[in-house]
């Protein structure tokens, strides 16, 4: 019996060593499990932030992609906008050209019409340089003509002057004879 009850004790140390055991390899287990939950919930955590990151990106990138799309949109109405000042400032460009053209046929006109003036300017003066000489002419005729009679005029009168003084000593005298 006290064998029995000796080799019971061992088998129920021996249990006790196993069960003792086996409750630390639960107990291991159970902490392997739990930091495997801190390390899945953190990995979770991690993920989900990873998650929300990804959102915000694709939030930002739908919104850069909204404000390059806007952005272009702005560029091909300014791009048109440009156009068409291009082609209004084409069509100033042509207009600006007809009037140099139509200016400068203006300066032809202008410059020939000047040259026609400046001509008869010549010619009024050459006119006028004869004329200036005809009437120099005339006067220095018209001088020598008032001159001749001048002398005309003073040999008249000195010789009438002289006729009815000579009449008036002679023939007076002889008619009335000495008193």
């Amino acid at each position: 019996s006290f064998k029995v009850l000796s080799n019971s004790s061992n088998v129920f140390s021996y249990s006790f060593k196993v069960l003792s055991y086996s409750f630390n390899v639960l107990s291991y287990s159970f902490k392997v499990l739990s930091n495997s939950s801190n390390v899945f919930s953190y990995s979770f955590k991690v993920l989900s932030n990873s998650f929300n990151v990804l959102s915000n990106s694709f939030k930002v990138f739908s919104y850069s992609f909204n404000v390059l799309s806007y952005s272009f949109k702005v560029l091909s109405n300014s791009f048109k906008v440009l156009s068409f000042s291009f082609k209004v400032l084409s069509n100033r460009f042509k207009v600006l050209s007809y009037s140099s053209k139509v200016l400068s046929y203006s300066f032809k006109v202008l410059s020939y019409s000047f040259n026609v003036f400046s001509y008869s300017f010549k010619v009024l003066s050459n006119s006028f340089n004869v004329f200036s000489i005809s009437f120099k002419v005339w006067s220095n005729s018209f001088n020598v003509f008032s001159n001749s009679f001048k002398v005309f005029s003073s040999t008249v009168v000195n010789v009438i002057s002289y006729g009815c003084l000579w009449y008036t000593i002679h023939v007076q005298s002889a008619v009335v004879g000495p008193t």
